[in-house]
């Protein structure tokens, strides 16, 4: 297909890599340029590339600017486009950021946009659009649903008679894997973190009915923080869990379980696609286990990543219309294919279900699962989350690496979070 973006790839400076993708025809005087900017990899670039140029076959008064990177480089972006004052009028958002890009009055509400159909929501059930909201206002629209599962080797677990259907416990989970470590042989570890020790301690935490956050602190006592922490060190004594030494060596996220050294990782449901296309098992997506029989989950339904409209945009009528295409038009959502999640549109996940491949289905009917056994969605996260994660992520690298003891990081944690939560007053 001959583009009509042109890739450019501007110089390396500062340690900021910018990727930019613009047209290179000035094009009439009269169109409207609309720049979008969001993150991925080349998969997710090719597709939105062409439902771009689909958008403006059928929107011939509209030109597209895109701009995109990976993640950590695509944050770099839009901070140095931001205090430029030359943020994208449609920027791909992330649930961990936008409260700190609401508090910097870079959104613009969408309500209105929602209230009078410019952005058609109404095929949209309410357990989607609580995932959207902040009060009165909407500072995005999911680009699709997902949430947090154990993505496991589903060829695997059948060949050594392991369950994951819902209500098993990390001791059940734990016990099987030492048995098919007896089996396989030592280079099985089981399950991998998959650098998301901070993920898996929400789920964990919420399953005692606190949230991680709290109201200018954290949500959550010190103690169960300690027996995440301890049950982290013990999966690495004995084996059952996958040092992050080992994962960051590995070449693909599906090399692990081509080789046999995992049966089942951490990740967002819509990661199934990518991984299964880098291993020859077929993967499955499971509910993460419970800490005790009987306790509830620990899940919610969750929006993978959000299309926000800026506050300084100047064609804000043109970004609601792209929004509300790549919500609710087939023909894109099939070039789409729920990469980025499942679609929020019920008629869209009814018209794709039967046709997307094996991996993206796995998605529709895992979220059923997630929905029948979810609890109630936290807060947004506050202004500056990516410090607590980043804390949270270092120490439990610690603790895994056997440097820190469980008790000492769970304390060092709950000090730096503290020391956060103090410098945002």
């Amino acid at each position: 297909m001959k583009r009509k973006l042109l890739l450019v790839v501007s110089c390396l400076m500062v340690a900021l890599l910018v990727l930019v993708a613009c047209n290179g025809d000035d094009g009439d005087s009269d169109e409207i340029v609309l720049r979008i900017g969001w993150w991925g990899g080349d998969s997710r670039h090719e597709r939105t590339y062409e439902v771009i140029e689909l958008f403006e076959e059928r929107h011939p008064g509209i030109r597209i600017e895109a701009y995109y990177a990976p993640w950590g480089d695509y944050w770099t972006m839009l901070t140095t486009m931001a205090a430029a004052d030359n943020l994208p009028d449609i920027i791909q958002m992330d649930m961990t950021r936008i409260n700190e890009f609401d508090g910097n009055d870079l959104l613009l509400d969408l309500a209105p946009f929602i209230n009078s159909g410019a952005i058609d929501l109404s095929h949209v059930d309410n357990a989607y659009q609580e995932i959207l909201q902040d009060g009165a206002r909407t500072l995005g629209i999911s680009l699709g649903a997902n949430a947090f599962a154990l993505i496991y080797n589903r060829d695997l677990a059948n060949e050594h008679g392991i369950s994951f259907d819902p209500g098993y416990t990390y001791d059940e989970m734990l016990a099987n894997f030492l048995v098919m470590r007896a089996t396989i042989g030592d280079h099985f570890m089981g399950f991998d973190f998959s650098d998301a020790s901070y993920e898996v301690f929400n789920m964990f935490v919420r399953q005692f009915g606190q949230p991680f956050y709290g109201d200018g602190a954290l949500g959550f006592d010190e103690d169960i923080l300690v027996q995440f922490f301890e049950m982290m060190h013990n999966m690495i004594e004995d084996g059952t869990g996958f040092p992050e030494s080992l994962r960051v060596q590995l070449n693909t996220a599906g090399e692990a379980y081509t080789n046999h050294n995992i049966i089942a990782g951490i990740g967002a449901s819509n990661q199934i696609v990518g991984r299964s296309g880098e291993t020859e098992y077929e993967l499955g997506l499971a509910l993460l286990p419970r800490v005790a029989s009987g306790s509830h989950s620990g899940h919610w339904l969750r929006s993978s990543m959000q299309f926000s409209i800026t506050s300084g945009t100047e064609v804000s009528d043109a970004a609601a219309k792209f929004i509300d295409f790549f919500t609710n038009d087939i023909e894109a959502n099939l070039i789409l294919e729920a990469e980025r999640g499942v679609p929020i549109s019920s008629e869209i996940r009814n018209a794709l279900i039967d046709i997307v491949p094996a991996p993206v289905a796995e998605q529709f009917t895992f979220l059923d699962v997630v929905a029948a056994n979810a609890s109630a969605v936290d807060a947004l996260p506050p202004e500056g989350a990516t410090q607590f994660r980043d804390a949270f992520q270092r120490i439990s690298e610690f603790v895994m690496a056997g440097v820190t003891t469980p008790a000492d990081a769970a304390q060092q944690f709950m000090n730096e979070a503290a020391s956060i939560f103090a410098q945002m007053q």
